[in-house]
This record gives C-alpha cells, structure tokens and sequence, in this order.
C-alpha cells in the first residue's frame, strides 16, 4: 500500500517501495508480519548491494543505493518544486523570426547554508515568449517552471548525510551518458537542440537543451 508507505515516512517511487514489499513479505502472503518488519532492517549490506547490481543491469526499476542506510532514505524525499533562478541560453533576436523567443537553463541548483540540505536537477531548458527571464511564468512565459528535487527532510543531520544525499540523488537521477542532436538552425544566432540519453533501459530522459554550437 504506497499510501500506507508514504504513512510511516517512507517516501520512496512506487517501484522501489513494491520492490522493497516484495523484499520484506518473504513468505509471499501479500502483507508483511512484525517479524518479517524487523528482520528486513536487518538485512546485510552485501545483500543490498546484490539486489540493486541485479536491477541496474536487467533494465529494471533501481532499488536502494549502495551504502545508503534504509534510515537516511526514509527520510529523503523526491519532489517536483518551483524554481525561479535561471540564466539566459539563447534568444531569437537577429534571427528575423516572426515571434521572439529565448532559452533558460535553471540555475543555483544547490541548497544549504551550513551543509547541503537540496539537490536541483534540471529537467532541460525552458522556452520563453519574449526576451524576459523565465522565472515566474507569467503571461509572457508558459506556464510555472517545475523541476526536481532531492530532499533531506531532517532540518539537522550529521556531514555525512550530504554525501548520502549525493549517492541517492547519483542513484536515482544519473546524468546522462551523452546527447543527440535533433534540430538546429543556424541563421542569425545558432542553435542546436539536443536529447540527452539516459544511462540504460532503467530510466528515461526528460526534456532537452540547447546551445549556440554543435559541440
């Protein structure tokens, strides 16, 4: 039951709490006992680690990082946000297209003041009507800008938890291991428009950039 999950703070995908379920109920009655509760926080490290190799390398949905205590994930929480602080990429002017519009990457993608507490992933780059900034999503833009997040909901942690937050983030939202290009035009101010492509059959690309060379 994910609402039940998300119920006792463990605020996982949906497919790595079935597959943590699956892990647990090892009698296969469809529920998970007290005993079995207990006993499944205290699986071994080896174990995990055997369990996520078998995922990453069939396709299949990731299930706990390497060497994140089950402790620290429960309190890790991966959310869609607002975000509000972008930099320009490109814009149309010199191009004499017949609507102006500009690029925006998101930007200050890191949160914390003593120690990292956020972790901001860009979802691509984000259009815009006009030359305004991106920010806000007002009339001249499209809508408001969204974008991922890993959290450590916990307000204080000890100096490992940013590196644990690291490993989960690396995890669940690899960078892409290369990018194609799928438009470009090169009148006025170039662009070129590129898909990233994800790691393996495990997990899907979202969005795209841009950039002003074919590099």
């Amino acid at each position: 039951d994910f609402v039940q999950g998300a119920a006792t703070g463990i605020h996982l995908p949906p497919e790595v709490l079935l597959r943590l379920f699956e892990l647990i109920d090892t009698a296969g009655r469809g529920s998970i006992s007290e005993e079995e509760w207990t006993a499944a926080f205290e699986i071994t490290s080896r174990a995990v680690q055997k369990t996520a190799a078998v995922a990453v390398n069939s396709g299949e949905p990731p299930t706990a990082p390497e060497g994140v205590p089950l402790d620290v994930l429960r309190r890790v929480a991966i959310e869609l946000v607002p975000h509000n602080v972008f930099r320009a990429v490109w814009d149309s002017e010199g191009t004499l297209s017949r609507k102006h519009v500009s690029l925006w990457a998101p930007d200050q993608l890191v949160s914390g003041i003593l120690r990292v507490t956020a972790i901001r992933f860009s979802l691509g780059h984000y259009a815009n009507q006009g030359f305004s900034d991106a920010r806000g999503g007002a009339a001249g833009g499209v809508g408001r800008r969204l974008i991922l997040q890993v959290r450590d909901k916990r307000a204080f942690s000890s100096s490992s938890s940013d590196r644990y937050l690291q490993m989960v983030a690396d995890h669940y939202c690899p960078c892409p291991t290369k990018f194609r290009q799928v438009w470009s035009q090169r009148r006025g101010k170039p662009l070129f428009v590129w898909k990233p492509v994800p790691p393996n059959d495990a997990f899907v690309a979202i969005g795209m950039v841009g950039t002003e060379t074919p590099e």
